[in-house]
């Protein structure tokens, strides 16, 4: 009986080791005060008060999607710069620097997973950006 229990934090500790190694390579890494995040398959969202670093959203595109990314994006101070990757292929969105905004879509995605990076060099201030696969 003793020996059974002992191999109960084995495997908790064996279990959780595996979880930590099969978690998603895609690497947000950034500093933030007041985000809120949204990521579902077919849109997400983030607005912040500051924001600086790389953060990273999963989306899909389905067969029978209009196979269309639409976008908004604004922020008040810094700059930002959000590229689109599928596959190996990461490709320029677009760049907002000081107070600009964009509302704008893509056409033609490929069918598949695809990454929406969200790129602050510097700290920017009071963002928010929208992407919806339609």
């Amino acid at each position: 009986m003793s020996k059974r229990l002992a191999l109960v934090p084995t495997a908790l500790m064996t279990m959780f080791a595996i979880g930590l190694t099969s978690c998603t390579l895609l690497d947000s890494k950034y500093n933030a005060i007041g985000l809120t995040e949204v990521n579902f398959p077919q849109n997400c969202s983030m607005t912040f008060t500051s924001f600086s670093g790389t953060k990273v959203f999963s989306m899909k595109c389905e067969e029978t999607s209009n196979k269309v990314m639409e976008y908004k994006g604004q922020i008040e101070s810094g700059s930002i710069t959000v590229y689109y990757k599928f596959g190996e292929e990461k490709t320029l969105l677009f760049q907002l620097e000081g107070d600009q905004s964009v509302d704008s879509y893509v056409e033609n995605l490929p069918v598949g997973s695809i990454n929406v990076y969200v790129e602050s060099i510097s700290t920017s201030k009071k963002g928010s950006f929208k992407f919806e696969i339609k």
